[in-house]
């Protein structure tokens, strides 16, 4: 997708920023006791039926390592007991405030900017009928739906997220995501009399949950999803 046409307008130009986390889905952040957390609330829109699409790792970029997420990892210190499950909840708390914290810093900086926050894949913190907690083997619809939010920041006093978060429930994938960033390069929020925020998210591509692994392929259903196995069947997977 090309992101054109771009301004020449220094003051409306902006960086973009993508935050891209390993192991987290919104099955997970219920598992954490986490929905409700607050830098949520702070993101311009949010992806609530976001498919990530794969259930394993393939980073396209450079990784910043700040708190690791993914299964098997320990806590040092007066943590350091805790199994990999039981600090989840204690490393998702403190990554998500790193994140608040990061939207902090770039405001203070001065510069635009439009910061992504998108999961690459779930952690499986809830067990299921075929795969034990922490397998990602098949793609399920609880490791592949994952909490996606994008944050304008820097726009002109009185104008930022004016109205709260923009919620986009349809089914949705990576294009829907590049639509988005493509509309804000496109017309910029920084320029004056631009849009309203809600303007840049209508009309975005839809696209149905699907997961794939390797031979696996996972696809929703109206009553669930189905799974394909590496022999070749479809078979049902669950509600």
């Amino acid at each position: 997708m090309n992101f054109t046409p771009l301004t020449t307008d220094a003051n409306a130009q902006f960086d973009i920023i993508v935050v891209h986390i390993c192991s987290l889905s919104w099955d997970d952040m219920d598992v954490a006791k986490m929905r409700n957390n607050p830098l949520f609330s702070r993101f311009d829109y949010v992806f609530t039926n976001f498919s990530s699409g794969a259930s394993y790792s393939g980073p396209v970029a450079l990784y910043y390592n700040t708190v690791t997420l993914h299964d098997g990892n320990r806590m040092p210190g007066a943590n350091a007991k805790l199994t990999s499950l039981q600090s989840y909840p204690i490393r998702l708390q403190s990554l998500l405030g790193d994140v608040d914290k990061l939207i902090d810093l770039v405001a203070q900086s001065g510069r635009k900017a439009v910061i992504v926050f998108v999961p690459e894949h779930g952690a499986a913190l809830r067990g299921e009928d075929n795969q034990i907690a922490g397998m990602r083997e098949i793609p399920t619809p609880n490791i592949v739906h994952v909490p996606v939010g994008v944050k304008v920041v820097g726009l002109p006093a009185g104008t930022e997220h004016a109205g709260g978060a923009v919620t986009i429930d349809t089914p949705t994938s990576f294009l829907a995501l590049a639509q988005l960033l493509s509309n804000l390069v496109a017309s910029s929020p920084f320029l004056p009399g631009a849009q309203p925020l809600a303007q840049y998210a209508t009309n975005l591509p839809q696209t149905r949950m699907v997961g794939e692994n390797e031979a696996t392929v996972m696809m929703t259903t109206p009553t669930g999803y189905v799974i394909h196995t590496p022999d070749g069947v479809w078979v049902p997977g669950g509600k």
